[in-house]
């Protein structure tokens, strides 16, 4: 059984048809057992194994807003609110499970105060709809690491309560998040710790949480290009079931009708196979360098030149071919998941940098400060 939760992203001008397309990204590759959805509209042309799907609007008279599909039991609206966002509630029946709990859930940030308080007072009455069995799924705006960028607006005291309330959720990567808001990337911003979170979760019981083979962040170029969000897919192997994908298809880049692909610009770069690689997956989707920093200069840089950040982001699009020495040269860096956190290149644990800010990256951020020493400390070196 697969379950995804996506906040497709149909709000803005010229929405329409790139939400047509998204749907039949869903329907038809990422093709969900039960889906969980945000600021979506549902659309004539659902096929009809998914039965009578439940929506609620975001906003009154809106006509987007948070839907719930299944196509393995019937649902029955249990509860939806719209006063802090797009919340719905619904019974529904899974074989081997039986009686369960879905929701959709989508967190609105007020103006004052941050999203917190709001989306704590959306759970507690939301625990009181959940029966033994729940899946719970949306775009909560929080992250476990969300504390880090906002301390003081109480992220990191709502994750630990999660935990405490009986919510268990399977991380990504390696029990870790991976980023699956990508809105600053698709505005050519640079990546900080706040804008690089994941923001969108599927929430199980223990029981059901049991049951999960696979969670992954469905991020590909083609993804990204449909909404600023990406899916997250958790494969759930339900009893008696005699097959259940161990992993997310990606889907690769597609044919660019002549125009090179990032694959074969890399390759013209002479940059490592592990980068052409995640390119030909999809997992890189721009010719950029992704570090919190760039050093790309506007000019030339002078003999014995010592870079210095550069706030526009023309510089992260340019590189120049590997030769052994050049500093502009493309290079893999581990991420999400950083290397002595046990990451590997493995294509959907790489982004792309400049051989420079890479390693400036290393010795100028303040994290990588405390990674070194500490590494000081155990006699592991630099």
């Amino acid at each position: 059984m697969r379950i995804v939760t996506w906040n497709m992203n149909v709000i803005g001008k010229d929405r329409a048809r790139q939400h047509d397309q998204a749907w039949i990204f869903l329907l038809e590759t990422v093709n969900p057992d039960i889906a969980l959805l945000q600021e979506t509209t549902i659309p004539p042309y659902l096929p009809p194994e998914y039965r009578h799907p439940l929506f609620t609007p975001g906003l009154p008279g809106k006509r987007w807003g948070s839907a719930i599909l299944s196509r393995i039991g019937d649902l029955t609206l249990k509860w939806e609110n719209n006063s802090r966002g797009a919340v719905l509630a619904a019974t529904s029946s899974i074989p081997g499970v039986g009686g369960v709990t879905l929701a959709s859930l989508q967190a609105r940030v007020p103006v004052v105060g941050g999203v917190i308080r709001p989306l704590r007072e959306t759970f507690d009455v939301l625990r009181t709809h959940l029966g033994e069995r729940f899946v719970v799924g949306g775009d909560f705006n929080s992250a476990r690491q969300a504390h880090l960028a906002w301390p003081s607006y109480g992220h990191g005291q709502f994750w630990k309560d999660i935990e405490t309330w009986g919510f268990k959720e399977l991380l990504p990567m390696g029990g870790r998040e991976q980023q699956s808001y990508w809105g600053n990337w698709l505005l050519d911003q640079p990546p900080t710790l706040g804008n690089t979170l994941q923001d969108d979760h599927v929430l199980l019981d223990a029981e059901t949480f049991a049951l999960v083979q696979s969670c992954q962040v469905w991020d590909t170029k083609l993804a990204r290009e449909l909404s600023d969000h990406g899916p997250i897919v958790v494969d759930v192997a339900l009893p008696n079931e005699s097959l259940v994908p161990d992993t997310v298809h990606l889907d690769p880049q597609p044919a660019n009708n002549g125009v090179m692909s990032i694959a074969d610009e890399l390759r013209n770069l002479s940059a490592h196979k592990k980068l052409v690689r995640a390119a030909d997956l999809g997992f890189i989707c721009k010719l950029r360098c992704e570090m919190p920093v760039c050093f790309y200069p506007d000019s030339a840089p002078p003999k014995g030149y010592y870079p210095l950040p550069n706030p526009t982001s023309e510089g992260r699009r340019m590189f120049l071919p590997n030769d052994g020495r050049n500093p502009w040269g493309p290079t893999a860096d581990h991420y999400p998941l950083l290397e002595y956190q046990g990451g590997t290149l493995i294509p959907e644990n790489i982004r792309l940098a400049h051989k420079l800010c890479n390693s400036e990256d290393y010795w100028r951020n303040p994290m990588h400060a405390e990674i070194r020493a500490e590494r000081a400390k155990a006699n592991l070196g630099p």
